[in-house]
């Protein structure tokens, strides 16, 4: 085989890996980027309806605008202004989340506006055996007119990732295609050295 042609199969074949990859990238961001937005649209439903829970159960009206306010692709706040039970609070969040299949780690806080500081804070694990159809019993019942609830996703990625089965294992793929892509092209070029050598002698 031409060296000329050699190089030609090489530089097509280079150039259509190039493109996969470059295709393959594009909608995996994408697919990721999908579910993301599903993700914070689920998690943004979820504490609204927690948020109406926390008023009807305080016989206070609603406010006029969207209580929920996402400060960063993983973090909430949730303006309640009236009493907040940390238990009752934990007891829903898990049980909106479980409804919405959002089964991602989160760490929640209240917070004392009046006072800026955060009164209560705690760490749930989806894989916690711990009550999940109970309310959890002693913790504290928090009653202010200045109150807030904050809730944080430490490890949303990997929840989104853990989603994306048939783009993770098309990528795998595609890698072991480029792995064996350079493997040939490293036997190519040997055998086209070996073939010069052996025409030099």
């Amino acid at each position: 085989m031409r060296s000329s042609t050699i190089r030609l199969i090489v530089v097509l074949a280079t150039l259509c890996i190039v493109g996969i990859t470059i295709t393959q990238v594009y909608w995996v961001k994408r697919a990721f980027d999908l579910k993301e937005a599903e993700f914070e649209r689920q998690v943004n439903t979820a504490l609204m309806n927690v948020s109406q829970q926390i008023f009807s159960l305080n016989n206070t009206p609603p406010p006029s605008v969207n209580p929920v306010k996402q400060l960063s692709t993983n973090y909430f706040v949730v303006m309640v202004n009236s009493e907040i039970d940390a238990s009752l609070l934990e007891f829903l969040l898990r049980t909106e989340f479980e409804k919405r299949n959002v089964k991602a780690d989160f760490e929640y806080g209240i917070y004392d506006c009046t006072h800026e500081k955060m009164v209560y804070g705690n760490y749930v694990s989806v894989h916690d055996a711990k009550s999940k159809t109970e309310p959890i019993k002693n913790l504290p019942n928090w009653a202010n007119q200045g109150y807030y609830f904050g809730v944080q996703f430490p490890n949303r990625e990997a929840q989104i990732l853990n989603q994306m089965g048939i783009w993770s294992f098309s990528s795998v793929v595609l890698l072991l295609v480029i792995v064996f892509f350079a493997y040939t092209l490293f036997v190519i070029l040997k055998q086209k050295r070996l073939s010069e050598i052996q025409k030099d002698f």
